[in-house]
């Protein structure tokens, strides 16, 4: 705990000092024959593509590992069809109104970014407009006819869609062979976690040098973007609680007030950590000794929901994009609302339950849309804030899911 916590501070100092660095160096001033913009803008584009580079590996194994559970010890036609139903609802009420609030703020959105500079925008949007009207050839990207292909032009959308069926077809193997894939699988997953662990050690130098780079071109102007992120992704957050919450009423017909008493620790280790991974035994602990649900079912949709359940995140991301095209001047159209609503509710399986996890959606998103991943900038500033109620909003969900299948599988002693 103590070394996440020291991370929290070196990101918020990080963000601090990117954002009165910035403006100070501006674009052209040089210290010695070196010019600071320069280092910021290569280290920034470094710290991306180390992200960049582990997509792929983690997103696949994440999804495999999480599929191909499903039939372990447990009936896929009974509780493992119930808990991915369960967790496609949410994630498919978290993107809807993802688009509804992303729709209410966009003309807020316009405002803010129309004093922004767009410089080095201009490449990004005729790349995608070049592109974005041909809806089939996206549309092409989830099945791709060549799986390593596609893994060597990082075709994520359709990796997911490989992974989530070569996932699903080893839980119908035979056990021997099975066994085999899943720990094979399992390792590999569990490696990409430790990469991502170690690239994140970087995180605070990586956001300051991207924070440092677009305070630097735009100035404080770059503040007020960032806020009315953070307020429509809180607002989404918020309200994506509560209808989850109606479900649960509904579903399970459980005390609401009860439940949420039950959870709480969960809730506020998940906000301090930003990690549904670090909180996963809180959050078991939480819903056996407190909710009352079996070990049974919690061991089995607590761990999955940590890759596969990721709403809040799933959100977040379609907002981001979506706030991002208004930085780079993109009207979408109809046909590309629906393909990036597509992609984000592909985007929602395999998410790593990690801090700042999120991100990685999003260059999900962008790489499948054409559009360049030079305006991130704009995400680093609040996205640790931003964070921590996408992953208390994820553990929210999770514990939901949990209870909703508990209660379908007839157990009576949950919250009694």
């Amino acid at each position: 705990m103590k070394s996440k916590n020291n991370t929290l501070w070196w990101v918020l100092i990080a963000i601090v000092l990117g954002i009165v660095i910035g403006p100070l160096v501006g674009e052209e001033k040089t210290f010695f024959y070196i010019r600071p913009f320069a280092i910021f803008d290569l280290i920034g584009k470094l710290f991306l593509n180390a992200l960049s580079l582990i997509v792929a590996p983690l997103v696949m194994s994440a999804i495999i590992d999480g599929i191909s559970r499903l039939g372990k010890e447990h009936s896929f036609k009974r509780v493992g069809s119930k808990t991915i139903l369960t967790f496609l609802t949410i994630n498919f009420i978290g993107i809807v109104i993802a688009i509804v609030i992303a729709h209410i703020f966009s003309p807020f959105w316009k405002t803010q970014v129309a004093s922004l500079s767009q410089v080095g925008f201009e490449g990004a949007k005729q790349a995608f407009t070049s592109s974005a009207t041909q809806v089939d050839q996206l549309l092409l990207q989830f099945i791709p006819t060549n799986i390593f292909e596609a893994l060597a032009k990082n075709q994520i959308i359709g990796l997911i869609f490989f992974s989530l069926l070569f996932g699903f077809s080893i839980s119908k193997i035979p056990m021997l062979a099975s066994t085999t894939l899943k720990q094979f699988f399992s390792g590999i997953f569990q490696t990409m976690i430790q990469m991502t662990h170690f690239i994140m050690k970087f995180l605070p130098l990586g956001i300051f040098c991207l924070i440092a780079k677009q305070f630097a071109s735009s100035g404080w102007a770059s503040i007020k973007p960032s806020l009315g992120l953070l307020s429509s992704a809180v607002i989404a957050f918020f309200v994506l609680a509560i209808f989850v919450l109606i479900l649960l009423k509904w579903v399970a017909k459980v005390p609401i007030s009860r439940f949420l008493k039950a959870i709480f620790p969960a809730l506020i280790t998940g906000f301090s950590t930003s990690s549904s991974s670090a909180t996963l035994p809180v959050t078991i602990d939480c819903l056996e000794k407190k909710a009352g649900v079996s070990n049974e079912i919690t061991s089995f949709i607590i761990p999955l929901s940590t890759s596969l359940n990721m709403a809040a995140s799933g959100m977040y991301a379609f907002l981001a994009v979506f706030f991002l095209t208004h930085v780079y001047g993109i009207d979408l159209t109809t046909a590309n609302q629906v393909i990036l609503f597509l992609i984000t509710f592909i985007a929602t399986f395999g998410m790593p339950s990690v801090p700042s996890g999120g991100l990685f959606a999003i260059i999900i998103i962008l790489k499948a849309m054409n559009l360049s991943l030079e305006a991130m900038g704009f995400l680093f500033v609040l996205d640790r804030i931003v964070d921590m109620f996408r992953t208390a909003t994820n553990i929210l969900c999770g514990s939901s899911s949990t209870v909703i299948v508990g209660k379908l599988e007839g157990e009576k002693n949950i919250l009694k």
